[in-house]
């Protein structure tokens, strides 16, 4: 017996999965029938047997009272890779179109951001001698022309 939770990563729900399973096991089924051996509330039943004949998993007969029948596991659990992939697929393209209008409605405030020059930004303030004397070193090291300092 499958485990009705092994399809959710597919898109279905508890109730779902169940009734699919439960359309399995036989050719058709009334909805009462499929609300008994899934466990499904009968009161949610025929919205739950919608949901999987709007996803391709089950086929409504014209038949009275109405009965539902599965599809071939295989093609319906392809059709739901095909749409999860499809979801995927518009969500990544999705994000892709957001970060490129926020990066051209952010690049301007990232430049004029980054573009000032903060007066204080060039003034290290050193404690202690043996810090000055190390970075004092440091710089005279790294300087191609002069090091100006003011103690």
């Amino acid at each position: 017996m499958v485990d009705p939770q092994s399809l959710a990563p597919l898109g279905l729900t508890a109730y779902e999965s169940a009734a699919y399973i439960a359309l399995l096991g036989r050719p058709e089924l009334a909805p009462a029938d499929v609300a008994a051996r899934a466990k499904i509330p009968r009161q949610r039943v025929y919205d739950v047997l919608a949901t999987l004949a709007a996803k391709g998993l089950c086929l409504a007969q014209d038949t009275n009272p109405k009965t539902f029948r599965a599809v071939e596991p295989k093609a319906a659990l392809d059709l739901l890779v095909l749409e999860r992939e499809a979801a995927l697929e518009r969500q990544r393209r999705e994000a892709r179109d957001l970060a490129e209008r926020l990066g051209e409605a952010l690049g301007p405030v990232f430049a004029f951001g980054h573009g000032q020059n903060d007066p204080l930004a060039y003034v290290e303030v050193l404690s202690g001698a043996a810090r000055i004397a190390h970075r004092a070193l440091d710089l005279a090291r790294a300087a191609r022309f002069a090091v100006n300092s003011c103690v």
